[in-house]
């Protein structure tokens, strides 16, 4: 089974999950609305506890778990000491209605084990449902290395690119006057259905080759580094032309370190 379809299949099971942790609050809070008085305010009140109950496992097992230790060690008491006074309020209540309603007493006493055994059981498998399911969608996103530990991979044969680097001040200004061989790449969002930016088809070679000596400067080049790194400068480009603006900007950075070595 591919991890796509485990995640699909993992979510499928959560709601599921879901479906029977809120039947069992249901009938909770259904035994602790008979059991009040007849009144709106009592009814609210006695509704309160299997509710919040409720808000709060959705809460833990969709939120990111918080970073550090004191604060999980207060979500999981917080949420213990939530549970238990619930399953307690909810006990009495539901012994009650149920003997209200000509169950005997073992039956009475049991009825209320069965509900709040099925809200725990529920909310056991919707935690660890959960947290398999950000595992996998975690694994699956792209990994960006660190430009402190890059990840080295061969790099793709390019074309040659001319020796001369032209007269201009800087090189970065220098490269925009360099066309490379054979370039066959489609333009990096400068046709009519491109990005609605105002960036040029140079601009944003720019910004790439800038992210390119950025990262060369901590060692090896990935793709995946230089392309958040592209990213988080304000670089654009549609994800068809994403390779051609790659190659590009390998070719004009080799370009640009082998002029700085001969200069």
């Amino acid at each position: 089974m591919s991890p796509d379809e485990e995640l699909r299949q993992l979510r499928r099971l959560r709601s599921l999950v879901v479906t029977g942790l809120a039947l069992g609050i249901a009938g909770t809070t259904a035994a602790n609305v008979l059991h009040a008085q007849n009144s709106t305010p009592a009814r609210i009140i006695s509704a309160w506890a299997p509710l919040t109950l409720f808000f709060v496992l959705e809460v833990i097992t969709r939120a990111p778990t918080p970073a550090r230790w004191w604060l999980r060690l207060t979500v999981w008491l917080g949420a213990t000491v939530l549970g238990g006074g619930a399953a307690f309020v909810s006990y009495r209540h539901m012994v009650a209605v149920a003997s209200r309603y000509g169950e005997d007493g073992t039956a009475a006493h049991l009825l209320p084990v069965l509900v709040d055994g099925l809200v725990v059981v529920m909310s056991a498998f919707l935690v660890d449902l959960s947290a398999r399911i950000r595992a996998l969608a975690a694994a699956g996103a792209p990994e960006i290395p660190s430009p402190a530990h890059p990840t080295r991979q061969p790099a793709p044969e390019l074309p040659a690119a001319p020796d001369s680097l032209g007269d201009g001040p800087d090189p970065i200004s220098r490269l925009r006057s360099i066309s490379i061989v054979g370039d066959a790449h489609p333009p990096y969002g400068d046709t009519a259905s491109a990005l609605d930016d105002d960036t040029t088809r140079a601009e944003r070679l720019d910004i790439a080759v800038e992210a390119y000596e950025y990262l060369r400067g901590a060692g090896e080049v990935t793709r995946t580094a230089w392309l958040a790194e592209f990213r988080r400068r304000g670089g654009r480009v549609q994800s068809d032309a994403i390779t051609g603006l790659w190659a590009d900007t390998q070719a004009r950075g080799a370009t640009l370190g082998d002029a700085a070595r001969h200069g």
